[in-house]
């Protein structure tokens, strides 16, 4: 009977484990989607190095889509629709659509990153990746994208630590005048 209680503890732990690295393995997976080939399979590498760091950081979906078939839709729309598709709808994130074909490059965010990166900061984004984009570079652009959400990641973090630290210290100002 003891032997038998051993054996299923050690079973349950094996499956806990191989369980467990599955999935640790699956939420690395990159989300760089070159449709239409046109990254390099070491620009691809490097790109999806950066995009899981940043997801990492930031706790939001990252992906960027290069392709030249909208099958029909619209850039905003085919962003969108890749987006919920994949990551699924009102989920935290950010998505890069690249469209070789009509050069209508679209930017979408869902749930979180909306307020995190504003129209103002896609703006920004676009503006700093024109030079890759006039270009036809698509590894710059995603490379600048991914950059600018990187850049933008670090001004929320240190804002948010120096309201913390801010809240913190009225705190204790305000207890010891209240000690007083």
């Amino acid at each position: 009977m003891r032997y038998i209680k051993k054996l299923s503890v050690v079973f349950t732990l094996l499956i806990m484990l191989v369980f467990g690295t599955v999935s640790v393995h699956a939420g690395e997976n990159y989300h760089i989607f070159d449709l239409d080939d046109s990254l390099t399979n070491e620009e691809e590498n490097i790109l999806a190095s950066r995009q899981i760091e940043l997801e990492q950081k930031t706790g939001l979906f990252i992906a960027v889509v290069i392709t030249d078939n909208l099958e029909g839709k619209s850039s905003q729309a085919y962003a969108d629709d890749f987006y919920d598709e994949y990551f699924g709808i009102n989920t935290n994130g950010i998505l890069l659509l690249l469209d070789n074909q009509s050069q209508w490059d679209h930017i979408s965010t869902s749930g979180s990153a909306i307020n995190l990166y504003s129209e103002a900061y896609i703006d920004k984004i676009f503006k700093a990746m024109d030079f890759s984009l006039h270009r036809g570079d698509c590894y710059g652009a995603a490379g600048c994208f991914l950059s600018m959400l990187d850049k933008n990641a670090m001004f929320w973090y240190e804002f948010r630590g120096m309201f913390v630290t801010g809240l913190a210290a009225g705190a204790v100002i305000s207890l010891i005048v209240c000690l007083v």
